[in-house]
């Protein structure tokens, strides 16, 4: 048997101020018990006299009530504490409830924004990969153009080449023929002048008797 201090396994903790409650709930039947008792026990009183049977007849009914009384008492306690649990539950169950649907709405305007930043960077994406292509496109023709231009100066480059190697050539056949020209002037008049020279011993042997 139970005892009546023995608290129930789904019990979330009663409160004192609700066990009162219970017990006062359970007054009105524990003041007829209690008037009971009175009885019995002026019973009891006068079952004294009458003999051991009857005392003991007397003693189980006030022990028979008692049980029955704190039956009753456990009963309306175990019954405030089911109250107590279930809209503790209730309250628990519409508090989740509330959550979830809070979670569940921010859960959606996160992806409502997300998806919503997902199409504009897309859209950029494209619109730059739009503009990309043209750009290239654009430097593609230049880069041929340029590419034009420079195998253009290329060749004119070497038709200069060109030319200035033939003009280099024709001047320097020029100069070759000059200097030639004027090497052999200058042996002559190296060769002159070295005849005037060797003329020099022979005129100063004649002038040295006129001198002396």
């Amino acid at each position: 048997m139970e005892s009546d201090d023995e608290e129930p396994a789904f019990s979330f903790g009663l409160s004192k101020r609700m066990r009162l409650g219970a017990l006062a709930a359970d007054r009105s039947r524990g003041a007829a018990v209690g008037s009971a008792d009175v009885d019995l026990l002026r019973r009891l009183s006068m079952a004294k006299e009458g003999g051991l049977v009857q005392l003991q007849a007397l003693v189980a009914q006030v022990v028979h009530r008692r049980r029955r009384a704190a039956s009753r008492q456990k009963a309306s306690l175990l019954r405030a504490l089911r109250e107590q649990s279930d809209k503790a539950l209730a309250a628990l169950e519409a508090e989740s409830a509330r959550a979830s649907e809070s979670l569940q709405l921010d859960a959606q305007r996160q992806v409502e924004d997300v998806c919503g930043r997902l199409e504009a960077a897309y859209a950029d994406l494209v619109r730059t990969r739009d503009e990309y292509r043209a750009r290239a496109a654009q430097l593609w023709s230049r880069c041929e153009a340029l590419q034009a231009k420079a195998a253009a100066v290329k060749e004119e480059s070497a038709l200069k080449l060109a030319e200035q190697g033939r003009a280099r050539e024709s001047k320097l056949a020029a100069l070759q023929s000059t200097l030639a020209k004027r090497r052999r002037e200058v042996d002559r008049e190296v060769q002159r002048l070295q005849k005037s020279a060797n003329k020099m011993p022979e005129l100063a042997s004649m002038l040295l008797p006129l001198l002396s």
